[in-house]
């Protein structure tokens, strides 16, 4: 996503979307259950602090938080911005009655501030990130069913990013590649998280096997199975068929870039 209006057909049915999650949280929060924008954040970050997160995954969720609170600009499609998407979202959560859904709600939206964290979007992509919260969660809030067109330009959007990644995370050199072993050993990276593939292509690294041309195509197709997976089927819970259909072109097409 470029901007704040969108570019293309997939952005504006997926605005839609949000600004109609927006209004819908927005009614269905009871007025006494309404809250301030500073009790709202505040909420949000001691939920994140005292809640059962890992330290790493706290940090890369509060992050995420802080990195989505300076998208402070005001998206007029979806109506709303970032700081007042999150206030709606964390009093629509407190008021639910059920226990357990408000539970998975807060896991979900700890779930998107972490993805946001670690590869921060633009402003419309951390406004769409927080408004799909609910998504596949609260059932009373009408469902995505996209389309085979809708799939693909996600996964297509989703390549891209995963091409960024690969150049933050390998650069152009084995010296950069040794950078990131020695930091993997130390238990961390400056760039996130590693990837079950990433860590395999370090080991195949570290016991001297050369690293080719389809070495790399297979890491990258690895890494962007990994991320449609995780975020198409497991958060946004769209049909794993339907997902796979689309994206078995994608990964072959990989190999003629």
């Amino acid at each position: 996503m470029t901007n704040n209006d969108g570019q293309n057909a997939h952005e504006a049915v997926w605005q839609d979307r949000g600004c109609n999650v927006y209004a819908d949280i927005v009614a269905r929060t009871p007025h006494d259950a309404k809250l301030t924008e500073k009790s709202a954040l505040d909420g949000i970050r001691r939920a994140i602090t005292l809640g059962s997160l890992n330290v790493w995954k706290s940090r890369q969720t509060l992050r995420g938080l802080e990195e989505a609170l300076s998208k402070s600009e005001y998206v007029s499609r979806l109506g709303v911005n970032t700081k007042q998407a999150l206030t709606a979202m964390w009093g629509y959560i407190k008021s639910r009655p059920s226990k357990e859904l408000r539970e998975n709600l807060v896991e979900s939206l700890f779930s998107r501030l972490a993805a946001i964290g670690k590869e921060p979007p633009c402003t419309v992509g951390c406004l769409l990130q927080i408004l799909s919260v609910p998504e596949g969660i609260d059932h009373s809030l009408a469902p995505v069913r996209p389309d085979a067109a809708t799939i693909r330009d996600e996964i297509a959007s989703i390549a891209g990013m995963v091409n960024n990644r690969y150049e933050s995370l390998y650069g152009d050199s084995a010296l950069d590649l040794q950078s990131l072993n020695n930091a993997c050993d130390e238990g961390s990276s400056s760039v996130g998280e590693l990837t079950e593939s990433e860590k395999a292509v370090i080991s195949r690294y570290q016991a001297g096997m050369p690293i080719d041309e389809n070495t790399v195509i297979e890491l990258k197709q690895s890494m962007v199975k990994e991320a449609v997976i995780a975020r198409l089927v497991h958060v946004q819970r769209w049909n794993p068929e339907h997902v796979g259909r689309e994206l078995g072109p994608v990964l072959e097409s990989m190999r003629y870039l």
